[in-house]
């Protein structure tokens, strides 16, 4: 009889747990997220990089503090960042606001990184054998879906591009860093 009573809680317990997991997933709502962040790549200063520059410099530049939870199209869906379920990165690209585009045919590689100061960066997207012909770049996808939803679902990031570099350039550039992701989310209500 015990055995029998433990049996049934047990059944009840567990049909309850799939039947509230069930439902929170029926509730999900799905939309499509674009994120871009613009930033500055200034002209370099051609005394010290001939002195130092054989072609192969690489150099860090940080790029606006990345914060998921003020995005409105969370809050239009009702939604945030921290409930995320999951994340389909569809898209990271690389476009020149203003400058030349043969400036951007002197790097030999790209990679774009994400950190919270408290984190280790990590990487998220690049290239290599940098061709930008057309005004933009479509850059590799390096990081997974699961380890992009924890960057979504933490207070602050910052962005940091590392551009490994032929030859100086001799015109500062403004660039735009755009993400595209298709996002499933519990609702907030």
């Amino acid at each position: 009889m015990k055995k029998a009573l433990l049996l049934l809680i047990i059944i009840l317990s567990i049909s309850f747990i799939t039947f509230n997991s069930c439902d929170r997933l029926d509730k999900l709502v799905s939309f499509n997220l674009l994120v871009s962040n613009q930033f500055f790549i200034p002209v370099f200063d051609e005394s010290i990089l001939y002195d130092e520059f054989e072609g192969n410099e690489t150099i860090a530049y940080f790029i606006q503090e990345l914060k998921f939870s003020d995005n409105e199209t969370f809050e239009k869906n009702k939604t945030n960042p921290t409930k995320v379920e999951s994340i389909e990165i569809q898209s990271f690209t690389l476009s020149i606001d203003s400058g030349s585009v043969s400036n951007f045919n002197k790097m030999k590689k790209i990679e774009i990184f994400a950190g919270s100061g408290v984190t280790q960066d990590k990487l998220i997207a690049s290239q290599e054998n940098i061709q930008f012909n057309a005004g933009s770049l479509s850059l590799k996808v390096e990081i997974t879906n699961e380890a992009m939803k924890e960057i979504m679902q933490k207070d602050l990031y910052v962005l940091k591009l590392a551009i490994n570099w032929q030859a100086p350039i001799e015109e500062p550039v403004y660039l735009k860093f755009i993400m595209n992701f298709r996002i499933k989310s519990i609702p907030t209500e």
